[in-house]
């Protein structure tokens, strides 16, 4: 694998050697105020893949440009194709509104989706091809305009198209690909869309069925489980709901900890009223999980302004500091095993690539100095949206956690009121304890087998508790 990457590396180096004489000839005679040198630059930079170099040019053609030409539009999508969107998200809606890319077209349609202008994003996103690579990520920004504007079927609708152009383009890129991993969360995130719309409509069976169909191959699946619970809970099947949360004890969902599934158990075991379980939860949560967040949460805040700590961690450049907080390292691995950190990573790697380049030079002139400072530029914008998205990630993660504290708590006092008066000895109930299969409601498609304390990956997700209520009626 080294040599591979050796000779890969090696091969790059060289064919942007020979051709940097081309580029320096046609840097030294352009305009940088004429849109058709700028232009013209940038192709150039692109043909000889040196992608993170072009996107100044890029960005000065559109800033010089009253309206840009379609032979620019399509070279921007070009760009864009290997250098991310994020480079060209910042932009400002004028400089947006004068091109007709589609990828600056999707970006100005979901600042409008932003600042809640849905008129005007709808209006935007209608001008995208639907054979453009993008196409998707459009339906996916509508259905959610839809589902705000309490259109469901419209949105349902919207959600359905969406997931299947997404399957259809994905399978165009090789597994490792960046575009796949985005177009398959693309594709798993409007697949899961549906059953909430349906949940929020309290059209819980229908949710049901939609969230059944979820794989566990998809991005969502986890919080497939932790929705289901939920579902399961409003229609007041707390044996269900329970044995959802339980799937999350096995090894494969070790790094998807979801606070709020903590006071959902709980509050299963407190309408059959097991108190001594619901305590269990309780004071495990207290015991192992706000210490350990409450101590994290003031390292996180001491370092807000670090412009690199936060992406460190994923990097596993603050090694030290994973080990001392198991909870923030199983965090961290979800991130970085996530598509939107992933995609972002590689782009940072190769922009760093093109930076190495140009400082290895031997005659360090005008030429190379312009492009040093404008991949540095690149490459540090690069690292402060990671850095940013990490560390946005990590505080909306633990200020949950304490958020859940609060409410564990009143969890904690309605233990105290109310084992009193639904104490029950024990010798009068019948059941188990640990439940039984005449508790259990079976659908014409579902069988009972035993749970032995192992985890298999057909069985993940269906465990349902056989618990009798013991609340008196």
């Amino acid at each position: 694998m080294k040599k591979l990457i050796l000779v890969t590396t090696l091969f790059f180096t060289i064919s942007l050697q020979a051709s940097l004489g081309t580029v320096e000839r046609k840097f030294k005679k352009m305009d940088f105020e004429s849109v058709k040198d700028l232009h013209a630059m940038g192709n150039l930079l692109i043909k000889n893949k040196l992608y993170f170099s072009a996107i100044y040019f890029f960005k000065q053609a559109i800033f010089h440009s009253t309206k840009t030409s379609k032979a620019l539009d399509r070279d921007i999508d070009t760009l864009i194709n290997h250098v991310g969107l994020r480079q060209f998200e910042e932009l400002p809606i004028d400089q947006l509104y004068k091109s007709q890319s589609a990828f600056l077209q999707f970006t100005l349609g979901k600042r409008y989706f932003q600042q809640k202008n849905f008129p005007l994003a709808l209006k935007t996103l209608k001008h995208i091809s639907k054979r453009h690579i993008i196409y998707p990520q459009t339906l996916q920004i509508a259905g959610a305009i839809w589902a705000k504007k309490n259109k469901s079927s419209r949105a349902i609708k919207t959600y359905k198209r969406c997931a299947r152009i997404a399957n259809k383009y994905l399978k165009k890129f090789d597994e490792k690909h960046p575009r796949r991993k985005t177009l398959q969360f693309v594709k798993n995130s409007c697949e899961i869309a549906i059953p909430r719309i349906l949940y929020k409509a309290r059209k819980y069976a229908s949710s049901k069925r939609y969230y059944n169909a979820i794989p566990i191959e998809s991005y969502k699946w986890p919080d497939q489980l932790f929705e289901m619970s939920w579902n399961a809970y409003q229609q007041k099947d707390y044996n269900t709901s329970i044995g959802k949360l339980l799937t999350f004890k096995s090894p494969i969902l070790q790094d998807h900890y979801y606070p709020q599934a903590d006071v959902l158990w709980a509050m299963g075991y407190y309408k059959m009223c097991y108190f001594d379980d619901m305590f269990a939860i309780i004071q495990s949560f207290e015991k192992n999980t706000v210490p350990g967040a409450r101590k994290l949460l003031k390292l996180l805040k001491s370092k807000a302004k670090d412009p690199r700590f936060f992406v460190g961690l994923v990097l596993n450049d603050r090694a030290k500091v994973l080990r001392q907080h198991p909870l923030l390292k199983s965090f961290v691995k979800r991130i970085r095993t996530g598509p939107a950190f992933f995609s972002q990573a590689h782009f940072f790697q190769r922009a760093v690539r093109e930076l190495k380049f140009f400082s290895k030079q031997e005659n360090q002139n005008r030429f190379t100095r312009t492009f040093k400072r404008n991949l540095q530029v690149e490459t540090s914008f690069t690292l402060r949206s990671l850095n940013t998205f990490v560390q946005r990630s990590l505080f909306k993660f633990f200020n949950e956690i304490i958020i859940t504290s609060k409410q564990i708590s009143l969890l904690k006092l309605e233990y105290f009121s109310n084992k009193r008066q639904y104490f029950i000895d024990k010798k009068e109930f019948s059941g188990t304890g640990e439940g039984e299969m005449i508790h259990i409601n079976l659908s014409d498609k579902e069988n009972y087998w035993d749970f032995a304390k192992e985890f298999w990956v057909d069985e993940l997700g269906h465990y349902v508790l056989g618990l009798e209520s013991r609340c008196t009626k």
